[in-house]
């Protein structure tokens, strides 16, 4: 009886072995096929995300060829038009040169009449080409729409803070440490070796020495103001001449009517149309490589390249001064977006 129950059990055993086993292979089938679909989709979002990388980097490419041809023609135009310009004055130099000689003092006994009104002419004639070169304008800057610049640029944001060590006594920085705006009264603050006295500025905590980097600083209204980065090491005392390659800069400001900008070191001076309500900074230490960006407008405003970065550098922050009578404007420090980190950094 013993074994015969014995030899049930096993037989009963070996039906849900069995069982199992088919279960089990089925699963398995179903695993393979999952496996199989999966390797599928990922070698076609593969397929997918080349193909899309392809056609961006063939738009990028075609939008680079046309930012560089109508720069290119512009400046054929300008160059045409530069040239035809120096022929005409060179000319009337010329002109006006040999009719000093004519006209010498010692000589003016035996001008006559027509040497006298061919003097008379060219004068004329050189007063009616000198109007047409008045003092010239400053030249509007020339930006450029570089599409996926910015979101490139915000894969290396920074939380970039204030050092209030630092800061001028005219300038209130606020308790976050994220803007800073101009006080007609001083701060009862300390004279310490880091803070500015006479400049209007304020550094930032972090100084960069390698990697790559990016912030935002929101303007709003502002007219005046002046964002980039400085070496750690600069002169924080009274008002020294700048060093090359001590500071770089952009700085807005109005003359007269018009809205400027200037780049540190950069002669000239250009329109823009409007105040820029947020500027991006981008920094990449290892390429020697600063950009200023448009932010509200997506336009890339300045880049430098190739620039001997050494020791460690800061970012800095000017606001325009107060008005008496007018409440005070802050630069503010965007806060870091919220969107997952995609890209590599270095710092």
């Amino acid at each position: 009886m013993a074994t015969e129950n014995t030899l049930n059990a096993l037989e009963e055993m070996l039906n849900n072995i069995s069982e199992k086993i088919i279960e089990t292979e089925i699963i398995l089938e179903q695993e393979k096929n999952k496996y199989k679909e999966q390797k599928a989709n990922i070698q076609m979002m593969k397929e997918a995300v080349f193909s899309n990388y392809s056609r961006m980097y063939e738009f990028l490419r075609r939008e680079e060829e046309q930012h560089l041809s109508r720069l290119d023609k512009k400046e054929q135009k300008n160059l045409s038009k530069f040239k035809e310009n120096e022929w005409k004055l060179s000319e009337q130099v010329q002109d006006l040169q040999m009719m000093a000689i004519k006209l010498d003092i010692d000589k003016v006994e035996k001008l006559d009449f027509n040497t006298i009104q061919d003097a008379k002419d060219i004068l004329n004639k050189s007063e009616a080409l000198l109007l047409q070169y008045p003092k010239p304008n400053l030249p509007k800057w020339t930006m450029c729409h570089i599409t996926g610049l910015r979101e490139m640029m915000m894969t290396f944001q920074r939380g970039i803070k204030l050092d209030p060590e630092t800061v001028n006594p005219h300038l209130i920085v606020s308790s976050e440490l994220k803007s800073v705006k101009h006080s007609l009264v001083p701060q009862d603050v300390p004279d310490n070796p880091e803070r500015f006295d006479f400049s209007a500025t304020v550094l930032s905590i972090q100084s960069f020495t390698s990697g790559i980097h990016y912030w935002e600083v929101e303007t709003g209204d502002m007219i005046e103001w002046e964002v980039g980065i400085c070496k750690s090491s600069i002169n924080r005392k009274g008002y020294p001449p700048l060093i090359p390659g001590e500071v770089i800069g952009l700085k807005a400001f109005k003359e007269r009517e018009k809205f400027c900008l200037s780049v540190t070191h950069i002669e000239d001076n250009f329109h823009i149309k409007k105040p820029i309500q947020r500027i991006g900074v981008f920094l990449d230490y290892e390429s020697g490589h600063i950009a200023f960006y448009n932010v509200t407008d997506g336009l890339l405003i300045y880049s430098m390249s190739a620039i001997a970065f050494k020791g460690p550098f800061r970012s800095f922050f000017s606001p325009s001064f107060q008005n008496k009578g007018c409440p005070s404007r802050s630069l503010v420090i965007c806060p870091m977006d919220n969107q997952p980190f995609l890209g590599n950094s270095f710092t």
